[in-house]
């Protein structure tokens, strides 16, 4: 993606996320999460607006079939899963899972609150 002002190349992150058709009815939660997030992003066109989305992935693709589905989005920071992996016993600190869960409770309440207003 093109910076207009400094010309510069941005480059993002992404993972991309399969569903087999099990998991579907979780594929279509998520995609309607981003359904959502795209409207009230697009209702909000504005610089300021934008700032109050920070901390959710955008999607940049999605493909569905009867028998799987996939999507393919932003990457916002560290792999949660990797981290589990690398931390003792699989088991993440009272103090990690703390941050985790503030950092995420923010943000679903600034979006709430976008919402509201």
């Amino acid at each position: 993606m093109m910076d207009p002002n400094n010309k510069h190349v941005v480059q993002r992150e992404a993972i991309l996320k399969q569903y087999s058709e099990k998991d579907i009815k979780s594929y279509i939660k998520e995609i309607n999460v981003f359904n959502a997030l795209t409207k009230a992003k697009l209702d909000e066109s504005s610089d300021s607006a934008q700032e109050k989305f920070v901390g959710f992935p955008e999607c940049i693709e999605f493909i569905e079939t009867k028998q799987s589905a996939e999507i393919l989005m932003e990457v916002l920071g560290h792999d949660i899963r990797k981290m589990l992996k690398k931390s003792k016993k699989n088991v993440f600190s009272k103090a990690t899972v703390f941050k985790i869960t503030i950092q995420l409770v923010s943000n679903i309440l600034l979006f709430l609150i976008t919402l509201l207003i």
